[in-house]
């Protein structure tokens, strides 16, 4: 019974392997029958099996006089191959779907080294010689190559914004909900350039400044309208804020440490038009230490809100210390969770990285904002210290760490 039962195994092996390669055979056919459409001479070289790892050489027959030769290779969707020497990959050509084309037209034609990248089975080959160039293989095999390149389609005009007084509406109702006071929107005249700069009075607290311009659908305009700003110190043009992306309107989220007075400049406005500035402020959060001026007790309420962290209590330790890389431990209550901020507090900052290590685990703020801060949140599990490590780049930089308890490990007791 063993005997039979292999023939009969064989036997289905064989029977299922002759329509893939009449299907491979079907796909040559084709190939070779397009290519002569085109005026081609084309030869059907014998099939050639390809294994695991396994590399063999094509030698297409000479041309008779033709200046351009097309090889057409065709297998199973499933077997991956190239041609190419050396193993510099920039010269080869790899297959796509089990398939390929090498083309030329130099009146010559050498021999093509075959390599197999994953799979084994049949590859059918076709030659064709031309005058000038065959159509490419992904026209003549769409459905394997991924058919032809469709043309481009007109998607039509971009669709109009809602007015400046219902985007400002919008924006001033979503700011009620997260808790600020919105103030009286003002109004900026745009050059005839699309550019603009008012003078804006900053209290202490956290401010949020949104322009919104109209647009003009004179004819059929392409390009949404993209509204950019920033905000400078009147006092020494250093930057406070910036918004340089591509949503329509602009938006600057910045607090300040005192009352100060400053600059907004906008660009990409509609021009001469008029320009709704729209403003919101929440208060400090009380927690912001005052040791080190209004300059760091800015940058730290810009981190905490950045993140939406409000320290309950003021901070359990403070530390400072200056340019380059800084690390010191601290100490924490066992089962405690923490939020240390690091903020610039002289000098002009290029960069703060934050890091806190409790233990086996790492937490890291590498990107920190803008203007000068980062902010790192940790738990002490069954620990009592920390390590922070600061990495402080900028010009006569110093930079200090607030450390805030944000619940407690007693039972029953708040931070």
């Amino acid at each position: 019974m063993k005997p039979r039962m292999s023939l009969v195994v064989a036997a289905m092996a064989i029977v299922g392997a002759r329509p893939a390669r009449a299907e491979l055979r079907e796909l040559a056919a084709h190939v070779a029958d397009a290519y002569r459409a085109r005026g081609a001479r084309v030869v059907s070289m014998s099939t050639r099996f390809l294994y695991d790892d396994e590399t063999l050489v094509v030698t297409p027959p000479p041309p008779h006089g033709e200046k351009c030769a097309t090889i057409a290779m065709v297998g199973a969707r499933g077997l991956s191959f190239h041609v190419g020497e050396g193993e510099d990959e920039s010269g080869h050509l790899y297959s796509v779907a089990g398939a390929l084309a090498l083309d030329s037209c130099d009146g010559t034609v050498a021999p093509v080294r075959v390599r197999s990248d994953a799979g084994r089975g049949a590859i059918e080959i076709v030659v064709a010689y031309a005058q000038k160039p065959l159509p490419p293989l992904r026209d003549v095999l769409p459905e394997r190559m991924g058919g032809v390149t469709p043309a481009l389609v007109d998607p039509g005009p971009v669709p109009a914004l809602p007015s400046p007084e219902k985007r400002a509406d919008a924006a001033e109702s979503l700011a009620r909900r997260d808790g600020a006071t919105v103030s009286r929107r003002a109004m900026a005249n745009a050059g005839a350039d699309g550019t603009g700069i008012v003078r804006v009075r900053l209290e202490r607290g956290c401010h949020r400044i949104q322009l919104f311009s109209p647009e003009s659908f004179g004819g059929r305009r392409k390009l949404r309208l993209d509204l950019d700003a920033e905000l400078h110190d009147a006092s020494d043009d250093s930057l406070l804020a910036r918004d340089r992306g591509e949503a329509a309107d602009a938006r600057l989220d910045v607090c300040a440490g005192e009352s100060e007075d400053t600059f907004l400049s906008f660009g990409g406005a509609l021009p001469l038009s008029p320009v709704i500035v729209a403003r919101a402020a929440w208060p400090l959060p009380p927690a912001v230490p005052d040791v080190w001026g209004p300059d760091a007790r800015r940058r730290f309420a810009g981190a905490l809100r950045a993140r939406h962290v409000t320290p309950p209590h003021r901070a359990v330790a403070l530390y400072e210390g200056v340019v380059g890389a800084t690390t010191f431990v601290t100490r924490l209550e066992p089962g405690a969770c923490y939020v240390a901020v690091v903020a610039a507090t002289r000098g002009m900052p290029r960069g703060l990285v934050l890091r806190a290590r409790v233990g086996a685990s790492e937490h890291a703020d590498e990107r920190g904002t803008a203007d000068g801060a980062a902010l790192v949140a940790f738990c002490a599990g069954d620990l009592d210290r920390a390590t922070l490590t600061v990495e402080g780049r900028g010009t006569a930089l110093a930079w200090g760490v607030a450390i805030f308890e944000m619940t407690s490990g007693a039972w029953g007791r708040e931070p």
